[in-house]
């Protein structure tokens, strides 16, 4: 073979190789997120309980009901900048109200409404996606007169349902426990933790 006809067959065994590698890896990523769909399933089915785990970081295993360590200055500082900006005494007065970890509201707000900026989070000040199902998520998130409405709704909601044992839709005090049946995302623990470990 020529030299530019070499130079050409090794493109093209490198874009085969670089398919299959794709192809191999947006197979893994489906086979985990079955895993997980499934693993959520099972939890549903069996009652499952997800224990809180102590420790420094905030993760999917922290116990939601205890005190997070932040403070109005430090949620700002974090928010500031956002159309999130100035809801730092909302949050804290939030948890020590009913016993919701500051963390976790603040983290879960990011995600659900990218920072303030969803189209739900203008039109409706819904924040946490609240109400938001699947198949109809703006029709059916509930409108909130403010942001800080908003937080002290869905907190006390997820106080009373998802913290306390006596919850119907309690699975343990933390974010893989309210991962059950509160997201059909089975990966929306692990995304809320990550947000929340990011806070300064």
């Amino acid at each position: 073979l020529q030299m530019h006809q070499m130079d050409a067959l090794r493109v093209v065994i490198q874009a085969d190789v670089f398919r299959l590698n794709r192809a191999a890896a947006d197979a893994h990523a489906a086979a985990t997120l079955e895993a997980a769909i499934a693993a959520l399933a099972l939890a549903r089915a069996h009652g499952t309980i997800y224990p809180a785990v102590d420790g420094p970081v905030f993760t999917s295993d922290s116990d939601l009901t205890k005190p997070s360590g932040l403070t109005v200055e430090r949620i700002e500082r974090f928010l500031h900048g956002t159309a999130l900006a100035g809801l730092g005494k909302a949050y804290m007065e939030t948890e020590a109200r009913y016993h919701v970890s500051a963390n976790y509201l603040v983290a879960d707000s990011i995600l659900e409404s990218a920072w303030g900026t969803s189209q739900i989070a203008r039109d409706k000040h819904n924040i946490l996606g609240f109400g938001a199902d699947d198949s109809h998520p703006y029709e059916d998130a509930v409108w909130f007169p403010s942001f800080a409405a908003c937080v002290d709704t869905v907190a006390r909601y997820v106080a009373e349902h998802y913290l306390d044992p006596r919850g119907g839709y309690y699975h343990g005090p933390t974010l893989r426990g309210m991962n059950v049946l509160w997201a059909t995302d089975p990966e929306w623990a692990n995304k809320v933790a990550q947000i929340g470990t990011s806070i300064p």
